[in-house]
């Protein structure tokens, strides 16, 4: 659940999101680590901080900035976008 100011639809939960691990919370946009490993992120996307990599590796853990985000793949590996 998410609540709070929604103006960018950073919380506009999708409706198809599967169980959820961890949540990051950044300026405008939110992103759930699904149970899967499976990164999906919502909300403002004005720096493209939203488009999650196709090519993504499973995911530990996400951290969400002002205009960014930040995940660690299953093998250690740091993506940020």
């Amino acid at each position: 659940v998410c609540f709070g100011s929604s103006r960018e639809k950073q919380c506009d939960t999708p409706r198809d999101l599967g169980p959820v691990m961890a949540v990051a919370a950044g300026h405008d946009h939110s992103c759930a680590l699904q149970a899967d490993g499976k990164l999906v992120c919502f909300g403002r996307n004005d720096e493209r901080q939203c488009d999650v990599p196709r090519d993504l590796d499973p995911v530990v853990a996400v951290a969400a900035g002002f205009f960014h985000t930040c995940a660690v793949q299953a093998d250690g590996k740091l993506v940020c976008f």
